[in-house]
Parts: structure tokens; sequence; C-alpha cells
């Protein structure tokens, strides 16, 4: 009970009556808060979220990754058209220069040599046991191996840390002799790393020689890098052009 000054209008004087007394402590409304139903729920929630986002981020991180090995193998692809419609010596006097045939590992002047793919960028494959690792281009591995053939011939180069691995190969004849045609000529080059797992995430590209030169678009696969053996296999087994 509380008697005010009506001059002031403030207090005089409070009294408790005691059957009005302040509510006992325990009888107090609880405080707000959540359930473990609605604590659940929202787990439940954030679950699916998350299994839902996971993946396309992975497979967001994984197409950025792999957009290097194309734009790559492009490069290659231009470095081999470009050397395809040029003429070349392959002879010291160089009395029949030849054009319409896909570099070789030899060099200018001297009889044509088939690249046997044992001369990739980097030399150590990117497979399992550097999973996701980049390597950068002033590397050792890097920079012996693209100082020679077939990367010098094909004008590649690299300025960029990479995943990758690149490989080349050529086979067959030189173009347009008296004997051959240059239609069993072509070549074969390959991307290949282990990106976020311990599987491996294969590129390809191939091209046969003769009169019109034929590329075929870049293809992917996942399972296994394939080989030098197996890089020069698929330069044979190409469409002639």
């Amino acid at each position: 009970i509380v008697i005010l000054n009506k001059a002031k209008k403030s207090p005089l004087a409070t009294f408790c009556h005691p059957h009005f007394s302040l509510p006992h402590p325990h009888f107090l409304p609880p405080d707000k808060g959540f359930t473990l139903i609605e604590l659940m729920i929202v787990v439940a929630i954030i679950g699916i979220l998350a299994a839902v986002a996971i993946p396309g981020f992975m497979r967001y991180i994984k197409q950025s990754k792999t957009t290097e090995a194309t734009t790559n193998l492009n490069a290659i692809i231009k470095g081999a058209q470009s050397y395809f419609e040029a003429e070349h010596c392959f002879d010291a006097a160089c009395l029949s220069p030849q054009s319409k045939i896909y570099p070789g590992c030899g060099a200018e002047g001297t009889a044509y040599v088939p690249c046997t793919g044992s001369n990739p960028i980097p030399s150590v494959a990117k497979t399992a046991s550097n999973v996701g690792t980049k390597i950068s281009p002033t590397d050792a591995t890097v920079t012996t191996n693209i100082a020679q053939a077939p990367w010098t011939i094909l004008r590649y180069s690299v300025s960029q840390p990479f995943y990758y691995q690149y490989n080349y190969a050529s086979t067959g004849e030189v173009a347009k002799t008296a004997t051959t045609d240059g239609s069993s000529n072509g070549f074969a080059a390959t991307a290949c790393a282990s990106l976020n797992e311990a599987k491996d995430s294969a590129f390809q590209v191939v091209g046969a020689g003769g009169t019109t030169g034929i590329i075929n678009d870049v293809t992917t696969n996942e399972g296994t890098c394939p080989d030098a053996s197996t890089v020069v296999a698929a330069a044979t087994l190409i469409p002639k052009g």
C-alpha cells in the first residue's frame, strides 16, 4: 500500500499488507528458452541443408580445378595445329619441306622422330600420393622437361602453379613423301591429377594427320591416369584426316 503526498505527488510511506506479500521465488514464471524438441528440429534442418549444399560446393571446387586441364590442353592443341599448318625440314639440306604433320620430338633438319610420351610435365605424376596439390612452374620437375621437345616445339609454357600432369605423344610417318601421305601421323595429349580424393581425373585429346587433320574434342574420364604407352596407343587409334 502506497500513501502519496498530494502536493508533491511523491510517496510518503509504503506498507505491505500481509495478504499481499511478494510471490515466493519457486512460483515465479520460468525463463524463456528452447525445448529439446525445438533444438532437435533445428539440428535436423541444418543436417538437411548441409547434405544438399556440401556436395554441390565440392563439385564447384572440382570444376574450378578441372578448368585448368581443358585450358592447357587447348593451348597444346593450338601449338599442334600451328605446327601442322607450317612447313618443316626433315633433312639437313631442307630440299623437301613438309607440312600437314603433327609435332614429333626430333630436331629441325633431322628425320621425323615420334614422341613416346616419356617427357611429361611435371616429371612426377600427380596421383594419389599427392592429392590436390599444386606444383610451381619453377619446380625442377617442370623446368627441366619443359625446356625440351615436344614442349618447345609446341611452344607450350606455364606461368602459374598447376594441379595436372601433362603428356604428349605422336606416332606415324612424315607427311607426303613419294610413298607416304602422312595419314598415319597423329598425336595424343593428356592431363591427369588426383584432386580431392584418391581417384584420378583424366582428360585426353587426340588428333590425326593427313591432308586436313582431325582433332577430336577434349574428353574426360575418372579412373586411372594413362601411362606413356597408353598415350602412344591413343595416338594410333584415331580417325584419319
